[in-house]
């Protein structure tokens, strides 16, 4: 596993919001980043979830757990990734403090997201969270 992340959501009006980080490229994100020696893939998303939004993760959902495999272009050679996600329900009030690595945030629902996401490997993560949420009845 290469990276750790968490899929942030919170709930309004019954159903998930979910948090995406907005990169100087121009492109949303969801937190995540890289596993230091030492560190399991929890513990690396928790680290990485704060440095970039300021969020002290104090709970995530214990039987959901997703990876996330894709491929991007580094000048001539492709980068295989893995980032092993988990899933944190926040508070609706819960203030986002973004770091240097980002120009901005977005809260957006389900629709909302799949219109402005531009991997299709990271709008598969949000359909798989989402039905799971919906599933579990965790915005009632």
């Amino acid at each position: 596993m290469d990276d750790g992340g968490i899929i942030i959501y919170k709930c309004i009006s019954g159903s998930p919001v979910f948090l995406f980080l907005r990169r100087a490229e121009g492109w949303l994100d969801m937190p995540k980043g890289h596993i230091e020696k030492g560190e399991t893939e929890m513990q690396a998303s928790i680290r990485e979830t704060f440095e970039e939004t300021g969020i002290k993760v104090e709970s995530m959902d214990p039987d959901f757990s997703y990876i996330d495999t894709y491929t991007f272009a580094n000048g001539n050679s492709e980068i295989k990734k893995s980032v092993m996600f988990f899933m944190s329900k926040v508070n609706p009030a819960i203030e986002v403090k973004i770091s240097k690595e980002h120009v901005g945030y977005e809260w957006l629902g389900y629709k909302e997201a799949l219109e402005k996401i531009e991997f299709k490997d990271e709008a598969e993560t949000i359909r798989i969270a989402y039905d799971y949420i919906i599933n579990k009845r965790a915005c009632r």
